[in-house]
């Protein structure tokens, strides 16, 4: 067990940033569609996190905080797209990030693999959940054809040029982001969530057409797991410059217009510049993400 020396105060998350921070992304044996990020951190250690910008707040695995010995404080309300739950809050010590040093980041802790989509594989420790508080305090590029994420120092300039659209704060207010795109005859502002594979939206309230209803669809996510039936619509996209043809997506009847997933963003170079509500979005070539395996041995081959 590591001895750590941990401060606790409230918005005090700051950054003394560095030259940018190449992280690979890797997939699990327990889930080969999403991403998780690579940190070999002097402080932590080599852990493996979730890459979810649909999480308000970073999150720690409670295994991890119990294995660093991290003094749980007080509770939080988690509001997932299934239920609710509530989790306590632990400061995480001063670490690096690349050749950045993250300083005051609380981290809510809870069992991932119980209350979340997020399950344990055999092969590695999930550690956590970078959240949109933490990556919101960088220039953010993901990679889907290197399999990286890049964490660099938030641009002095905003990112410019015709195909740069705008994001904004959810609902005006918090840390996540929101994108303006077009689906169907309906402009929308869907919420960025690497989290999720798939891509939903409140057909219902714009009066899409249903295509199919998929029948006892098992949910997962936070809050737990639910069974139901669940309308799909099949609706053009378009994300800034780029027609993205017909897209399948399921009806979502929680806050917001949607929920912007994987199907869309997956196949997508991104860029966000998220100090001054913009990012780029341009289409990817072919590359394979590897899983944590494949990646350890290629990582050990290039070392010798």
């Amino acid at each position: 067990m590591l001895a750590l020396t941990l401060s606790l105060c409230a918005g005090c998350l700051r950054v003394q940033h560095g030259p940018p921070a190449v992280l690979p992304l890797v997939h699990t044996s327990t889930d080969a569609t999403r991403w998780y990020a690579v940190v070999d951190s002097p402080d932590l250690g080599r852990r493996l996190f979730f890459v979810d910008t649909g999480y308000s707040r970073t999150t720690c695995d409670d295994a991890f905080a119990a294995e660093l010995d991290l003094k749980l404080r007080g509770q939080v309300p988690v509001r997932g797209e299934v239920g609710h739950l509530s989790a306590s809050l632990a400061a995480l010590p001063a670490w690096r990030l690349g050749e950045h040093t993250v300083r005051g980041l609380r981290c809510v802790v809870r069992d991932l693999h119980g209350t979340s989509s997020v399950r344990d594989p055999l092969e590695v420790d999930v550690a956590g959940v970078l959240g949109a508080d933490l990556l919101g305090r960088f220039y953010v590029v993901i990679d889907p054809e290197a399999a990286t994420l890049t964490l660099a120092a938030p641009l002095k300039r905003r990112l410019a040029g015709h195909d740069v659209v705008p994001l904004r704060r959810e609902l005006g207010v918090g840390a996540r982001r929101e994108v303006r795109l077009q689906v169907g005859d309906a402009r929308l502002w869907g919420l960025l969530d690497t989290g999720t594979s798939r891509s939903y939206v409140d057909g219902e309230a714009l009066r899409f057409e249903v295509a199919y209803t998929r029948p006892g669809v098992q949910v997962t996510g936070s809050g737990g797991t639910s069974r139901r039936d669940v309308p799909m619509y099949v609706e053009r996209v378009r994300l800034g410059d780029l027609d993205l043809g017909e897209l399948q997506l399921s009806q979502r009847d929680g806050p917001g217009d949607g929920l912007i997933g994987l199907d869309v963003l997956g196949p997508l170079h991104q860029e966000y510049d998220l100090r001054h509500g913009r990012a780029r979005f341009t289409r990817a070539g072919r590359g394979s993400v590897p899983s944590w395996r494949q990646w350890q041995y290629q990582a050990g081959s290039s070392a010798r």
